[in-house]
């Protein structure tokens, strides 16, 4: 494993993170009432208003926002390349992802171009803004691997995503601005989902999956190589797909070699993911290893019906597979990745901070440090999972069954978003009210501490 070379003494302030993470399941709730307000309708077409709002819910109100919240503190612990004044920074970016995210979701929905235009303003300047800083501090950073190399790509591809949202935003917003839907949605997608999602999480995965999930590092060559070849292949496809449509429709044909080179890339990460969790050294259960699981598990359904697409045209033009294919990668495969790294990197952090405030500090309460069990129950991570993965499920038939399965499923991806919520507060509250008791001066017994995986 990498984290004896983690840099912990340059970690950004707890609530420089922490509010990104707890407004992240608030914008899921929304999409989930949202589904449930739409119903059956929303599920007619990968065009319709509603879907459309809630995609961007949950892409840019929950993954990107835990994502940014993430990358914050990972660029200054893994990089060693702590941004200046991290807690301004992390201030304005997630007020204005606020800002344009709600106004992204009321302008999709068509209830004003003014919306389109509040959101093209702050989710420019707020992820812009974000994408320069990161940039600048993972350039400088000391630690050139592989996982700040996965950060990189995957901020790049952030500002190609963000390129080409805005002038989808635009088309929608005014009429003299032309709307180039089919070929420029795709290429935002997968800019978005396989580049800014994937790139990251495969970047990180690196150090979080040996680190967290007490398993063997993975291989040299996929270190070396692996966000290289995701990286190429995601050019070669949207640039193919872009020529083809544009240009000349024989350039397809490199869109698609584009697109095996990505599909294959992506499925040798989650096999090998997946045998690296067979051969962890504790063979105790881990709720962060099975929402990888499902997420693995997930990804390569996906790649399956993408195949499936590419060879069989009469099911590439079925209702329901851009459905499919969107459901699989960011439900199954982003959200359940994101859950699962929140379940580690939530209670370490409180822990991280408590026990170095308690070495650190002089003249207060010692108090004993909870262990990462503590900070975030098992029982209560696990009944998340259970319910995230029942509302998978419905959300999958709901695409075939939408009069019967549509407000189900809305309805389990709430309650899983109001426990994931729930336990993110309780971690807050437990460092608070650990954090209050240390303030208080007072002579005491020398400290008791804890490693962060005490009682496992």
């Amino acid at each position: 494993m990498y984290n004896a070379d983690l840099a912990f003494d340059k970690a950004p302030p707890l609530d420089t993170p922490f509010r990104f993470f707890l407004t992240a399941p608030l914008f899921g709730m929304a999409a989930a009432l949202l589904l449930l307000w739409a119903g059956p309708d929303a599920l007619a077409t990968r065009w319709s208003p509603t879907l459309l709002a809630l995609t961007h819910l949950i892409t840019l109100g929950v993954l990107v926002m835990v994502m940014v919240g993430a990358v914050i503190q990972m660029v200054a612990v893994i990089a060693g390349s702590p941004a200046a004044r991290p807690r301004l920074l992390g201030g304005i970016v997630h007020g204005a992802l606020i800002i344009g995210v709600a106004g992204l979701g009321i302008g999709l929905l068509g209830l004003g171009s003014g919306w389109m235009l509040v959101a093209v303003i702050f989710l420019g300047l707020g992820i812009t803004g974000f994408v320069v800083i990161a940039l600048q501090t993972l350039l400088r950073a000391p630690r050139a691997h592989d996982t700040v190399l996965g950060m990189e790509l995957a901020v790049i591809a952030l500002a190609l995503t963000l390129g080409l949202g805005l002038v989808l935003a635009f088309g929608h917003a005014l009429e003299d601005v032309p709307l180039y839907r089919f070929p420029l949605t795709d290429a935002h997608l997968g800019w978005g989902i396989a580049g800014w999602i994937g790139l990251l999480l495969v970047g990180v995965s690196f150090q979080v999956v040996p680190m967290f999930q007490i398993t063997p590092n993975y291989p040299d060559w996929m270190r070396r190589w692996l966000i290289k070849v995701i990286f190429a292949g995601l050019l070669t496809w949207s640039v193919g797909d872009l020529l083809a449509f544009w240009w000349n429709p024989g350039w397809v044909w490199v869109g698609r070699i584009g697109g095996v080179v990505l599909l294959g890339a992506f499925a040798v990460f989650a096999i090998v993911t997946l045998r690296l969790q067979s051969q962890r050294r504790r063979r105790l259960a881990d709720v962060t290893t099975d929402f990888w699981r499902v997420g693995m598990v997930c990804a390569v359904l996906s790649g399956l019906v993408w195949l499936v697409a590419q060879l069989v045209p009469q099911f590439a033009h079925y209702r329901g597979y851009p459905l499919l294919l969107g459901s699989l990668l960011l439900g199954g495969f982003a959200l359940s990745v994101v859950n699962g790294m929140l379940y580690k990197i939530v209670p370490f952090l409180v822990w991280f901070h408590l026990q170095n405030e308690m070495l650190s500090a002089t003249n207060v309460t010692l108090v004993r440090v909870p262990n990462m069990k503590q900070i975030v129950p098992d029982l209560w991570a696990r009944r998340q999972l259970r319910v995230h993965q029942v509302a998978m499920v419905l959300l999958l038939g709901a695409i075939v069954y939408p009069v019967f399965l549509t407000h189900l499923s809305a309805v389990a991806f709430f309650i899983s978003f109001a426990l994931l919520l729930w336990n993110i507060v309780g971690a807050s509250f437990t460092y608070r009210k650990h954090h209050l008791r240390m303030t208080r001066p007072a002579v005491a017994p020398p400290v008791e501490t804890t490693s962060p995986s005490a009682h496992r």
